[in-house]
């Protein structure tokens, strides 16, 4: 079942920047056309992906003041709690859209490795070998984006690293988790050149190369 222009316009408006929409499009057509089960697939992940980010799209932004029981917080308070962290608190002690951005991330993994896979059975298809090389550029960036984010939370966690240097850390992890359209070449892109590079990372996410770096 090929994915409508309409349907298509309206995902890539709140899941996809403009070239993953275009991408994810012209994927999808050429899906259908040669395997309706596969592109059935395809557009269930669709709405998964919408799903999840319409879930994290509901949750405050992390810089917006509030307060609870009677305590404030806002995004200094974060940035200190932050800066608190060690290795063995992981997860718990993220705030709640921090962990719903990562999921909204991973799943985003999930569905870019899942057009790549499809595109990559029908490459006898000339224009199909092109589609599968961008998106495994645009699955590499998210899982590029997913390292970084990694990173700064090692940063965070180490108890050598300077005072100042995991504030930066903590400030830039709000703002990636605040906005789940930013990629590292956004805000990161040397990093990502280095990465990039090295050329090692794979579609099965690897070893996370590059997180101990």
């Amino acid at each position: 079942m090929a994915m409508s222009a309409a349907t298509a316009i309206d995902i890539g408006a709140r899941v996809l920047d403009r070239h993953e929409s275009e991408l994810v499009d012209q994927a999808m057509t050429a899906v259908s056309a040669r395997s309706p089960a596969d592109a059935s697939i395809l557009a269930a992940m669709i709405t998964e992906l919408a799903a999840t980010s319409e879930l994290l799209d509901r949750q405050r932004p992390l810089r917006r003041p509030t307060a609870l029981g009677g305590e404030a917080r806002d995004e200094q308070t974060l940035i200190e709690h932050l800066c608190t962290l060690d290795g063995l608190s992981g997860d718990l002690a993220l705030p709640l859209k921090a962990t719903l951005s990562r999921t909204y991330l991973l799943t985003k993994i999930n569905f870019l490795r899942g057009f790549v896979k499809a595109t990559g059975a029908i490459c006898d298809m000339p224009h199909c070998v092109r589609m599968n090389h961008d998106l495994r550029e645009e699955l590499a960036q998210s899982i590029y984006t997913l390292l970084a984010e990694e990173l700064f939370l090692a940063l965070l966690r180490k108890p050598d690293v300077t005072r100042r240097t995991k504030q930066r850390a903590a400030d830039q992890l709000i703002t990636i988790w605040d906005d789940a359209a930013l990629e590292i070449d956004d805000f990161a892109p040397l990093l990502e050149s280095a990465w990039h590079a090295r050329n090692r990372i794979n579609a099965a996410y690897g070893t996370l190369l590059g997180t101990t770096e």
